[in-house]
């Protein structure tokens, strides 16, 4: 059985969405009622029941055991710490990297 809804299913969803809070179908409305600001979602303010680990504290051994096998859900945090890309892409090395984009235009003449 197929578990990802076909495209003409999550249309659907998307219009029964817009119908069901219409004041919140564009993300104009979204701002202008406020609801932008009023949420916190912060990742120590995010209720949920998901167990957290660090990459550090569980081997692959018992990751395998404990979350894997038993396809228990988990978020596991650091294991971005030594990752280049968390220092490199600042919004201001990207705002000068993309500042100027190449396009190459092809058609008729």
């Amino acid at each position: 059985m197929n578990s990802v809804p076909s495209h003409r299913a999550r249309k659907r969803i998307r219009e029964a969405k817009k119908k069901a809070r219409p004041e919140l179908s564009t993300t104009e409305s979204w701002c202008q009622e406020g609801w932008a600001k009023s949420y916190d979602l912060s990742f120590d303010k995010v209720d949920d029941t998901v167990e957290r680990i660090h990459v550090k504290d569980v081997s692959l051994e018992d990751f395998i055991e404990l979350y894997e096998k038993p396809y228990k859900p988990v978020v596991i945090r650091g294991a971005q710490d030594e990752w280049g890309a968390t220092t490199k892409w600042t919004i201001d090395r990207m705002a000068k990297k993309i500042s100027k984009p190449k396009v190459q235009m092809r058609g008729r003449q």
